[in-house]
């Protein structure tokens, strides 16, 4: 759908809060009805398809529909420039209370405001910062009194770390200000095992569900305090991926007691080889799997057969293999297994299977990816 076409679907949708409030003020009608377009376009224009539930009869439904809207909108603040950041804070700040619970995303990746910046930015508004629920920015060369600004994001739940160094990484790790975060991107920051340590025993955010910690050149030390830290019990999604594990991590992070909750895992582009997949497939602390990635290991038969005769995947939903040399015996494996009953998506390519093989899956109804795709 593009978005010519989704402004004309969206158009029935704004047009209830002209013919529904009519009793209201026209500037208030046409307010109510820009801000509701605008919403939706922007909704649009992030995924591509229009997702609305619920149209507006009266104002007082608008009203109590915002919270629940707030889980299916987000406003996307990308400023190219600092000018047309503060346009839009300003903005921001004038409309109406209808649209205020509707979450806002701050992405200031492109124009890295200094430390003061920072500040007059997130402390211009409180109606502006109050509705951060997602922000990307460069955290590198920050002191210590440039953190107290993450005090006036209370809502604040998803931070995506866009430039960091070693201090300010330190610094980040002692905020008291950050303990609602839900969603942490560290990917590709390169703060290897010595930083993951740190992370590991950092008390700063104890509601953390997401990780991502992709590209930081982990091993053995780093994997070990993540599988041993008591502060990460409440994650449900880690990513390891294009780091330094092998089948002795997997083994690791296989006998961890503190990551019982997780039910999605990434360990793609590893060195892991059969035994790590068999640590994994025989651990009793992984039964919430149902998304797990082991593409660009170092993975043959032996590890499919290992993951088919699995008792703790019962959960499994999504399994990416793709780039292991899975072969057709290891596919066979998969097709008979009378555990992973619920495989919804498999991701076989270049793994050297047979076409035929191939075909003995799509009659078992199971969606195969062989030409790539997006990875599980």
């Amino acid at each position: 759908m593009d978005i010519s076409s989704s402004a004309n679907a969206v158009a029935p949708l704004t047009q209830e809060v002209d013919t529904r409030n009519a009793k209201l003020p026209s500037c208030l009608v046409n307010s109510l009805r820009s801000e509701l377009q605008g919403h939706i376009l922007s909704y649009l224009r992030k995924y591509d398809r229009l997702a609305i539930t619920a149209t507006c009869r009266n104002l007082a439904v608008f009203r109590a529909d915002a919270k629940r809207w707030s889980a299916n909108f987000k406003l996307y603040v990308r400023p190219k420039t600092k000018e047309e950041l503060g346009q839009t804070v300003v903005r921001i700040g004038c409309q109406t209370q209808i649209a205020l619970k509707i979450p806002i995303e701050l992405n200031l990746s492109k124009i890295h405001p200094s430390i003061p910046e920072l500040q007059d930015i997130i402390s211009s508004n409180s109606q502006f910062s109050n509705r951060i629920e997602t922000l990307i920015c460069a955290l590198q060369g920050m002191i210590e009194e440039a953190f107290e600004c993450f005090q006036r994001l209370p809502n604040l739940k998803t931070l995506n770390v866009s430039q960091l160094d070693l201090a300010s990484f330190h610094l980040l790790l002692a905020c008291k200000h950050l303990n609602s975060l839900t969603t942490i991107d560290f990917s590709y920051k390169r703060i290897g095992d010595k930083g993951v340590s740190s992370f590991a025993q950092s008390v700063a955010f104890p509601v953390l569900s997401d990780l991502n910690l992709c590209g930081n050149r982990i091993g053995a030390i780093g994997v070990r305090a993540i599988a041993q830290s008591m502060h990460l019990r409440s994650l449900t999604n880690l990513d390891l991926s294009w780091n330094y594990l092998g089948s002795n991590e997997a083994i690791v992070l296989a006998g961890s007691e503190h990551l019982t909750s997780l039910t999605g895992l990434n360990l793609k582009r590893n060195r892991i080889c059969n035994v790590g997949v068999i640590a994994l497939t025989l651990s009793e602390h992984f039964k919430k799997l149902t998304a797990l990635n082991l593409s660009w290991n170092k993975i043959d038969a032996g590890g499919a057969i290992a993951l088919a005769g699995s008792n703790h995947f019962h959960a499994l939903t999504h399994l990416n293999l793709s780039n292991n040399a899975i072969g057709s015996f290891g596919v066979i494996a998969l097709t008979q297994s009378h555990s992973l009953v619920y495989l919804s998506s498999l991701n076989l390519n270049q793994c050297s299977v047979r076409s035929d093989t191939l075909n003995a899956w799509r009659r078992q109804h199971v969606h195969i990816n062989e030409q790539g795709g997006a990875d599980t």
